[in-house]
């Protein structure tokens, strides 16, 4: 068979020619197929797994709390902390103050007039509830109110033979009030320059917001500094 054929106006065209055009025309005429997308994912949604989580990224699943949340959830956490601590100091200050002081020996090169004859205390070794502590040596009364008030002074040594020795407990109105003497007590060696004896004293004061209480003794190198021979203390009745 001839690869021609002879059209009617007398034009010699291939067959092959005519077949490759036809194939050309029905791919041009075929509507393009879209490429396959990748299966959408809502990220937060049992559509399927949130990006950046899984086993990789601790297994999370759904979305984060909004700012706003955030915010809620920080106010909240704060204000139960708030109530929680001041619940605590509530049940503090509604107990009874105390304090029972441990006294301290004080450093050879002391020069300091603020603390000069006054027994300082060991704040390791000291209970305090509801008293403050002022300047190394005074107590500051926190609760008003009637208070018993003890000190107890043991001395090892004194100034000369006969002489008595004295402890006394001092009280300033606030920082800037004059001194008052309110307690006093001696005791005496007899004929020794070296020996033991005791100056003990109590009584009840009534006492205000900001006083300040404190021991003075005449020599502090007088004073024997052995656990439990001098100690210092008062509580709210």
């Amino acid at each position: 068979m001839s690869p021609y054929v002879t059209t009617l106006a007398g034009h010699r065209v291939s067959l092959q020619h005519n077949h490759d055009k036809h194939l050309q025309d029905k791919r041009n005429s075929t509507p393009a197929t879209a490429a396959p997308q990748p299966a959408s994912r809502t990220i937060g949604t049992e559509t399927g797994p949130q990006q950046g989580c899984g086993p990789g990224f601790g297994g999370c699943r759904g979305a984060p709390p909004a700012p706003d949340l955030w915010r809620i959830l920080l106010f909240v956490h704060w204000k139960n902390a708030s109530a929680r601590t001041y619940e605590r100091r509530s049940e503090k200050a509604s107990l009874p103050a105390i304090a029972s002081m441990t006294v301290k020996r004080p450093l050879r090169d002391a020069t300091d007039q603020t603390t000069l004859k006054y027994l300082q205390w060991n704040m390791d070794h000291s209970i305090l509830r509801n008293v403050g502590y002022y300047w190394a040596c005074w107590l500051r009364v926190q609760q008003p109110g009637d208070y018993y008030v003890y000190a107890r002074v043991s001395f090892s040594r004194g100034g000369g033979p006969d002489l008595p020795l004295v402890s006394m407990v001092r009280l300033k109105h606030n920082e800037t009030d004059k001194i008052q003497d309110v307690m006093k007590a001696y005791c005496s060696m007899g004929d020794l320059k070296t020996g033991q004896c005791t100056a003990s004293q109590g009584q009840v004061l009534s006492l205000q917001v900001g006083n300040l209480l404190s021991v003075w003794v005449e020599n502090l190198k007088w004073v024997d500094y052995e656990k439990g021979a001098t100690t210092f203390g008062m509580y709210k009745l």
